[in-house]
């Protein structure tokens, strides 16, 4: 088995589970406990985990970037939860910003029911999808090339964002911390999700429990920016007092 499958194995057990063993990876791999804790520090360089005695743990501060080829591949009952709980604020005719995330994959693969709609993205997983169904008028942002998120990034893809106004977006992010901030572990990404909140109309933020209280480097805003807040299960105490008093921003959270 090729080093970087390794990596996918372990990253996407220790972002289910919490918290890997070098020992029982080492069995469910079949490789020697050196190979495994090698895997780990080479993944702990990349800001990805932060190595304990006998294993590794998620970090609260995350400030590598996971490859989307994982993303996809957990949480996905969280994500379809909030797929089905977005399109309810879709309407036929609309213009669609979705971002790179994988919560915006499960979006776009709810959006065939639509007869017309316009759908301005940066993520070439996102494009695929929509790319068979005729009934969706595909933009697709171009840009420098992102291989860790399928996505285009860069002054290029900023341009051409810039181009554009939505009546509604779909954005999401590494996580929200204890004041409500949105951050990313990757700044060109970021800039990419602030210029679609600022050029949309009404502007969703989705997130899955895992993101809450999670920390990076780069922040795109704060809740208080939306228009509502979907997600698989309700918000901490901590996040809705972020919220302004009287508010009117949707909590979709239940």
């Amino acid at each position: 088995m090729l080093a970087e499958e390794r990596k996918e194995i372990i990253l996407k057990q220790l972002y289910e589970e919490g918290k890997v063993l070098v020992q029982d990876l080492s069995a469910s791999i079949n490789v020697s406990t050196e190979t495994i804790r090698r895997d780990l520090k080479e993944l702990e360089n990349e800001s990805l985990l932060k190595r304990v005695h006998g294993g590794a743990v998620l970090t609260k501060k995350i400030n590598g970037e996971l490859s989307v080829n994982i993303r996809k591949n957990i949480f996905l009952d969280s994500k379809k939860i909030i797929a089905s709980k977005a399109i309810k604020y879709i309407v036929d005719g609309s213009t669609i910003f979705l971002d790179s995330s994988t919560t915006s994959i499960e979006i776009a693969e709810e959006l065939f029911r639509y007869n017309h709609l316009k759908v301005i993205t940066n993520s070439l997983l996102i494009a695929e999808i929509l790319s068979k169904n005729i009934n969706i008028h595909l933009i697709l942002i171009g840009g420098n090339f992102n291989a860790k998120n399928f996505s285009f990034i860069g002054y290029a893809a900023q341009e051409h964002l810039n181009r554009y106004l939505a009546d509604i977006c779909f954005i999401s992010s590494t996580g929200v911390n204890e004041m409500g901030l949105l951050v990313d572990s990757s700044e060109d990404e970021a800039i990419i999700r602030r210029l679609m909140i600022e050029h949309s109309e009404n502007k969703y933020y989705v997130l899955d429990d895992t993101k809450f209280y999670r920390s990076s480097t780069y922040v795109i805003g704060n809740l208080n920016q939306f228009t509502g807040i979907l997600s698989n299960k309700k918000l901490p105490k901590e996040l809705t007092n972020s919220i302004k008093p009287n508010s009117s921003i949707i909590l979709d959270d239940n």
